[in-house]
């Protein structure tokens, strides 16, 4: 099956068919630097499920919500870290958020990361995203 993903071109939205991919993908707000780090084993279809929430204003990560509010979503970039299997995704999804951590010199705290804004779980949040997200996987095997 094919999906569709917008692709901004000039002022007109169009729609290109892709083919579902397995990976690692990165949302960046160019206006302030912040990210999300997120996984698939459909790729485009999530971005659509990222697009669609932004733009309807009920995205799930408040503070992502905020800056597409506040920016625009033409202010986002979408980006393909890594195509992975199926079984490497939760593996690959947490390297890739340790090493943007790194790369970006940012700690547990930062605000900068999307994945880490959540109140109250102050520098545990990333082991507690890890966990939750290795829970959903073994339930799903």
């Amino acid at each position: 099956m094919k999906h569709t993903m917008p692709r901004q071109a000039g002022q007109h939205i169009e729609a290109v068919e892709l083919s579902p991919i397995s990976g690692v993908y990165k949302i960046t707000c160019r206006r302030n630097g912040r990210f999300y780090i997120g996984q698939s084993t459909n790729i485009y279809a999530r971005w659509m499920q990222h697009v669609s929430s932004l733009a309807c204003g009920n995205h799930n990560v408040k503070e992502m919500q905020d800056d597409a509010t506040r920016y625009g979503l033409e202010d986002f970039q979408f980006k393909i870290i890594l195509l992975c299997s199926k079984e490497e995704l939760l593996k690959e999804e947490q390297s890739a958020i340790v090493k943007e951590m790194s790369k970006s010199g940012i700690g547990r705290k930062s605000r900068k990361i999307y994945n880490l804004f959540r109140e109250g779980h102050g520098s545990d949040v990333l082991v507690a995203v890890i966990k939750i997200k290795k829970d959903k996987a073994e339930k799903r095997k």
